[in-house]
């Protein structure tokens, strides 16, 4: 596998940040303004903690500007324990920096000069404040706030900040509520108003449901189960579960954005040049996350369902032995399920002509999924047919302890055999084994799991 040189990543994307917001270059008529949680950070290397107010600029310059704020924060992640020395021009971990505040320096190789205190300072500023400016900034769309959002959720749950990580994910709910067609509040703000009860009622109104809503609630549970907190995350679930459902069988329009489109070269010297020298068509976002649930993509939708099947699969099979029969037949429906779908998605982007980024675009015209949708629910496949096969190989195991036991063939109240459970492995198996030789999921995605 290729290492990332984060350092030099890093510092792409953070000059590519400074030049859009420069008002001499690219940030031309933004207004900077303080977001909320601005006065716990400092500036480094250039990146303060002020946000911009970006409603006067163009879709295309904000969908730039905002990929380009949430790689800086990745890179400042991966960058978090390190130190640019501004001597040599280079990053350095910090337990190698030769001062005061490190009396005992870790070595270097010996081809290497070890960086000294008074020439070093941070290497990136705190994620945190970076993805502060997207979900607390002006301009930006829903979807791109709640994106922000969570990363910055997943960003504090990996430094032990759970506290911090569920009030991120309560302002992603905020957020996605606020836009509502029943809502009131301005999307527009840098303050987010938290309703603790937000995940209370989603399936009262289903046909208002966004796919904002969905996603935000959907990642606020599996967080909740990842903390042990199984019983307060089931029926977030099941509600989204019952919302997606009603969208899947209450279709309507879906809505589509267009992109920024370049005039059309006459002859074929200007169509040969166009090639080389014009810049490609910059594809708009195809959603602000708003937009009805209904509208949303068939395929996308049932992608959606069988990610929270599994979800529930797994916390039934989990919670008690007497919910396990239960958690395994949720499981095993969802694989099926994200295997039918994916498949379909194959077939269709089977049909697309061209190359490159114009065969991308067509491609997620024609599914209604972005290449990382559709990666997303390759994933959810993949960890769908392992917990399957997890599952089924624990009741196996545990049939297999009672029979010797007692002597006795049935279990689980008589209502599934070893003959059953053997055969559930192979259906898996077979599914698997099937999706590999289609090349619809490389061999190396079960290894480890």
């Amino acid at each position: 596998m290729a290492r990332v040189d984060w350092g030099r990543v890093g510092e792409y994307w953070r000059l590519c940040l400074l030049r859009l917001e420069d008002q001499e270059k690219d940030g031309k008529g933004v207004i900077s303004i303080s977001p909320q949680g601005a006065s716990a950070h400092k500036a480094v290397r250039g990146v303060g903690p002020a946000g911009l107010d970006v409603s006067s600029k163009s879709e295309a310059w904000k969908a730039g500007y905002a990929e380009a704020v949430m790689r800086t924060a990745l890179a400042a992640e991966h960058l978090r324990d390190m130190v640019y020395d501004r001597r040599q021009d280079a990053f350095f971990p910090k337990s190698t920096v030769i001062g005061p505040s490190n009396p005992s320096p870790r070595r270097l190789p010996p081809q290497s000069t070890p960086p000294r205190e008074k020439d070093c300072e941070d290497a990136f500023p705190n994620p945190a404040m970076l993805y502060n400016r997207i979900a607390h900034g002006v301009g930006f769309t829903p979807k791109q706030r709640i994106d922000a959002l969570h990363a910055h959720a997943n960003w504090l749950e990996f430094n032990k900040d759970t506290l911090g990580a569920e009030e991120q994910y309560q302002y992603a709910i905020a957020v996605a509520r606020s836009s509502l067609p029943s809502h009131s509040t301005p999307t527009n703000s840098t303050d987010i108003a938290v309703n603790r009860s937000s995940a209370a009622n989603i399936d009262a109104h289903p046909e208002s449901a966004t796919s904002n809503l969905v996603n935000s609630l959907t990642a606020q549970a599996t967080y909740l189960s990842r903390t042990s907190r199984l019983s307060e995350a089931l029926p977030i679930l099941l509600s989204t579960l019952h919302t997606v459902r009603y969208a899947i069988s209450h279709p309507s329009q879906s809505s589509t954005t267009g992109t920024i489109t370049q005039s059309k070269p006459s002859g074929p010297l200007a169509e040969w040049s166009a090639k080389l020298f014009r810049p490609d068509e910059f594809p708009l976002p195809l959603s602000t996350g708003s937009e009805p649930l209904s509208s949303i993509a068939p395929a996308a939708l049932k992608c959606r369902e069988a990610e929270l099947m599994a979800y529930i699969g797994e916390i039934l099979f989990s919670t008690s032995t007497s919910r396990q029969d239960d958690g395994l037949s949720w499981t095993r429906s969802a694989a099926e399920s994200a295997a039918s779908t994916l498949r379909e998605i194959a077939e269709t982007s089977r049909t697309v002509q061209g190359d490159g980024a114009q065969k991308e675009r067509e491609r997620e015209r024609k599914t209604g999924m972005e290449r990382a949708e559709r990666e997303r629910c390759r994933e959810c496949l993949v960890m769908g047919l392992v917990n399957w096969e997890v599952m089924a190989g624990r009741l196996a195991e545990s049939g297999e302890q009672r029979q010797e036991i007692t002597g006795w063939k049935g279990w689980f109240g008589g209502s599934r055999t070893m003959r059953e459970v053997d055969g559930g492995l192979q259906r898996a198996e077979m599914l698997k084994s099937g999706l590999i030789r289609d090349g619809l999921v490389e061999p190396w995605a079960f290894v480890g799991k």
